[in-house]
C-alpha cells in the first residue's frame, strides 16, 4: 500500500468534521506546518474558535497519529460543539480483519 498518497490526501483537507451553532462549521486555515514526519495545521471558526490538527506519520510501520484540540482562546463563551468526527476519512482497506490479514 502506497502510504503517502494516503498521507497526502489526509494533509490536504482537514478531514475532521463537526457543528457549532447547530450548523455545519466552516473552517478556515490559519497555518500549516511541517516538521519531518509532524505535521501541525491550526483552523478558526467564525468567533475564534481555534482546532489544531496534529498528524504524524511512523512510516515503518504504515500508521498515523492523530490529535485535535479544540480552545476558545477569545473572552466571549463559545457555541455548542456538536457530533465532532475527530478523524472523518474513507481509506481503502483489503483483507479479513478476522484473520489479521490487513
Amino acid at each position: 500500500m502506497d502510504t503517502s498518497k494516503y498521507l497526502n490526501m489526509i494533509l490536504s483537507a482537514p478531514c475532521f468534521s463537526l457543528e457549532y451553532d447547530g450548523k455545519s462549521a466552516f473552517l478556515k486555515v490559519d497555518s500549516s506546518e511541517t516538521m519531518g514526519e509532524k505535521h501541525i495545521t491550526q483552523y478558526t471558526l467564525d468567533d475564534s474558535l481555534k482546532i489544531t490538527r496534529e498528524v504524524t506519520f511512523y512510516p515503518e510501520h504504515h500508521a498515523l497519529r492523530w490529535v485535535l484540540w479544540l480552545e476558545n482562546p477569545s473572552d466571549r463563551e463559545s457555541r455548542i460543539v456538536a457530533n465532532l468526527r475527530d478523524c472523518d476519512v474513507m481509506l481503502p482497506i483489503s483483507g479479513d480483519f478476522t484473520k489479521g490479514e490487513v
